[in-house]
C-alpha cells in the first residue's frame, strides 16, 4: 500500500504536465487574435481534413501490422484482429501520459504468462526505439527546408545528433547489459507497478530476445516504421491543404517531424502546450501568421482525438483480460520460452 507520500508524489507528477501544457496553451492563446483564428478554421475544407483521417486509418493498420511482424520475430504469432484492438486500446493510454509511454498498458493482457510478458514488453519498448530513430532522421533530412538561421539550424542538427548518439548508447546498453541485474531494476520502472514482479529475474530471456532481434528481418520492421511516418506527413500535408496554408510537402513534414519532436518531451498531456508552441515558432521563420499556426496544429490534435476515439472503441471491443497464450489459441510456438 503506496504510502502518503508515494501518492501525494503520483498525483503531482500527473498535475503539473496538465498544469504546464494548459499554461502554455493558455498563453499562446492569449497572444493572438481569436477571431481570426476562429475564421480560420472556419474556412476549412473538410474533404481534405476527411482524407487526412482515411490517412490516420492506414497508418494505425501499418503500425499494428508491424507490431505483429516484431512479434513474430520472438515466436509469438496472434490473429492480426487482436493485435490491432489491443495496439490501439494501448493507445488511448498513450495519448494521456506525458512522452507517450503509456502504450506500455498493452502488456496487461498478456500478464498471465511471463516469457511472453517479457517478450511483448520488449517489442513496445523496440518500437518506440524504431520510431524516434525514423522521425530523428527525417527531421534532420526536413530540417534544412525551413528558412531558419544558420546558427539555429546548427543548433537543432546539433540536438538531433545528440539524440541519435544518446539513442545508440541506449541501444548499446540493452545489447551489453540486458542480462545484469542493475539493467534489470532500471527497467522495471518503466513498466505498470502491478507487473513488475512478472519482469524480475528475465535476464535469460532478455538476453535470448535480443539475439531474435539481431537478425536482418528487423529492417522490415524499419521499413514498415518508415513508411508508417511518410504516411502520418502526407495525412499532415492533408491537413494543411484543409486550411489552404502555402505550404509544400516537404516543408510540411519539416514541420510535423520538428513539433512532433517537442511533444515527445515530457512536460505534458498529449504535447498540448508543447506542440502549440513550437508551431508558432517555425511558422515565424515562413512568415505566416501565429492563427494559422495555432490551426494547423489543432488538426494534428484531431489525429490525437481521433486515435483516442478509436482507442476507446477497441477498449470496448476487447476488455483488458488476459488473452489466450500462443499455444492455448493454436497458433505459434509449443513453448512459452525462448530457445537460444
Amino acid at each position: 500500500m503506496a504510502t502518503p507520500t508515494g501518492r501525494g508524489r503520483e498525483w503531482l507528477s500527473r498535475l503539473v504536465p496538465m498544469v504546464v501544457g494548459g499554461g502554455l496553451l493558455a498563453l499562446i492563446l492569449s497572444r493572438v487574435d481569436l477571431a481570426r483564428l476562429e475564421g480560420v478554421l472556419k474556412d476549412t475544407h473538410w474533404h481534405w481534413y476527411a482524407l487526412a483521417l482515411l490517412l490516420l486509418v492506414v497508418n494505425l493498420l501499418i503500425i499494428s501490422a508491424r507490431w505483429r511482424f516484431n512479434l513474430g520475430l520472438l515466436k509469438l504469432r496472434y490473429p492480426y484482429l487482436d493485435l490491432f484492438l489491443i495496439d490501439h486500446a494501448g493507445a488511448l493510454a498513450g495519448a494521456a501520459t506525458p512522452g507517450r509511454m503509456g502504450d506500455l498498458a498493452r502488456l496487461v493482457y498478456f500478464r498471465q504468462d511471463k516469457p511472453v510478458l517479457v517478450r511483448v514488453g520488449v517489442s513496445i519498448l523496440v518500437e518506440r526505439l524504431l520510431d524516434l530513430t525514423v522521425l530523428v532522421a527525417l527531421a534532420m533530412v526536413f530540417l534544412w527546408v525551413l528558412p531558419l538561421p544558420l546558427t539555429l539550424q546548427k543548433l537543432a542538427a546539433n540536438l538531433l545528433l545528440a539524440v541519435t548518439l544518446v539513442e545508440l548508447a541506449v541501444v548499446s546498453t540493452l545489447w551489453r547489459f540486458s542480462g545484469s541485474n542493475w539493467f534489470q531494476a532500471k527497467i522495471l520502472k518503466l513498466i505498470p507497478v502491478s507487473l513488475q514482479d512478472r519482469f524480475a529475474g528475465s535476464g535469460q530471456e532478455l538476453q535470448a530476445i535480443a539475439k531474435c532481434y539481431a537478425t536482418w528481418r528487423l529492417a522490415c520492421s524499419f521499413g514498415l516504421t518508415l513508411l508508417a511516418w511518410w504516411v502520418n506527413i502526407l495525412s499532415a500535408y492533408c491537413s494543411a491543404l484543409a486550411l489552404g496554408l502555402p505550404l509544400g510537402l516537404w516543408q510540411t513534414g519539416a514541420l510535423f517531424c520538428l513539433s512532433t519532436l517537442f511533444t515527445l518531451i515530457p512536460v505534458s498531456v498529449a504535447g498540448i502546450g508543447t506542440r502549440e508552441l513550437a508551431m508558432v515558432y517555425l511558422f515565424s521563420f515562413l512568415g505566416l501568421p501565429a492563427e494559422q499556426a495555432l490551426a494547423f496544429s489543432f488538426l494534428l490534435l484531431g489525429f490525437l482525438v481521433a486515435h483516442s476515439l478509436v482507442g476507446f472503441t477497441a477498449l470496448l471491443i476487447k476488455p483488458p483480460q488476459p488473452i489466450p497464450g500462443p499455444r492455448a489459441a493454436g497458433v505459434g510456438p509449443q513453448t512459452t520460452r525462448i530457445e537460444e
